[in-house]
């Protein structure tokens, strides 16, 4: 469906079945970090996290290489190492959640059953969370398709700058869950005015720390991607690309933290709605247009997803704004308490 070259699709078939097989370890995995960042001990997670892709990098370079006597297997080789380093991180936070979570674990409830109160109030959180990232990977699947139109150049390049701008968005990430555990434990504690001064200055280092790694990024461009590919075609596509981070990345540090700090007040509603909306009916469409309509190629396509990131990120801070959060039933408001003009 996605338009994949017919050499790549048996390779990318087996890749999907191993990795996809064990899709569950990692909801798993996730599920257990998130407890334990909860608690506090994100080092923890982070220690796990950087084993896991010291092994996933040893057992790539192990079965692609065929070093020490192992057998060269190619992408199925990098398939059975990332499922299996995640099957060992995922025995390892296993265990510190149990040394490191003071109360028991409730394995009572496997034999009485899950708390129906309590897992309500977890599905209207989570629920609507997972389909804002299930649409946000439905529009990237078509974007996807897009790009394998242009060529396996543009994807080869795709890839390239996706590498590097994952830096740049990692600081976003850290800021955004961090300020999630920070705000619902504020929310938790009735204390409104304190979280939504917290969002606020998240956001402002988020976006300050992005765009100075995006921009460091981009008058870089040169000698980052030459560790890639020497392709001069790559090169300068890869460096527009870089530039069009240095505009994107700020709107999408808005989505970083305020969709999380809205999640944490319980209103995880609207990012659902207005993903629909800016990812199928804006960023997708100018995607389109502008990058195979205009024959404007990737940069074009990237235009469409620079729309997304800064439409969704303005509403998000207007919604934070204007207080709704402060209604929400995980909220409440309490007495003295009021709404951020």
């Amino acid at each position: 469906m996605m338009g994949l070259p017919e050499e790549l699709l048996q390779e990318a078939t087996m890749y999907l079945v191993i990795v996809g097989g064990f899709s569950f370890v990692q909801s798993l995995l996730m599920t257990v970090s998130a407890i334990l960042r909860s608690y506090q001990f994100t080092k923890d997670v982070m220690y796990v996290t950087i084993g896991m892709n010291i092994l996933n990098i040893i057992g790539n370079y192990l079965f692609i290489f065929g070093e020490f006597g192992f057998p060269v297997l190619g992408v199925t080789g990098v398939a059975i190492s990332t499922a299996v380093s995640r099957c060992i991180g995922l025995i390892i936070v296993a265990y510190l959640l149990y040394r490191r979570i003071p109360n028991d674990l409730p394995f009572s409830y496997l034999v009485r059953g899950i708390p129906k109160v309590e897992l309500r109030n977890l599905l209207k959180i989570g629920i609507p969370a997972a389909g804002e990232q299930m649409f946000y990977n439905g529009s990237q699947l078509v974007i996807m398709s897009f790009i394998l139109m242009l060529g396996a150049e543009e994807l080869t390049t795709r890839v390239y700058v996706q590498n590097v701008t994952m830096f740049a968005l990692l600081f976003g990430l850290a800021v955004g869950q961090g300020t999630q555990i920070i705000v619902g434990y504020q929310v938790g504690a009735k204390q409104l005015d304190a979280a939504y001064k917290r969002c606020i200055h998240s956001l402002q280092l988020a976006i300050i720390i992005s765009l100075a790694m995006s921009a460091i990024f981009y008058f870089l461009s040169n000698p980052i991607l030459r560790i890639f590919t020497d392709n001069p075609d790559i090169i300068a596509l890869g460096s527009i690309l870089l530039l069009l981070h240095v505009i994107m990345e700020p709107g999408r540090s808005f989505n970083l933290v305020v969709i999380n700090c809205l999640r944490a007040a319980g209103d995880a509603k609207f990012p659902v709605y207005l993903a629909v909306i800016s990812m199928w009916g804006v960023s997708i469409p100018i995607a389109y247009f502008f990058g195979i309509h205009l024959e404007l190629g990737l940069a074009g396509i990237w235009l469409g997803m620079v729309a997304d990131e800064w439409l969704r990120g303005f509403l998000m801070y207007m919604r934070w704004r204007g207080g709704k959060w402060r209604e929400m039933a995980f909220v409440g408001k309490r007495q003295g308490e009021h709404a951020a003009s």
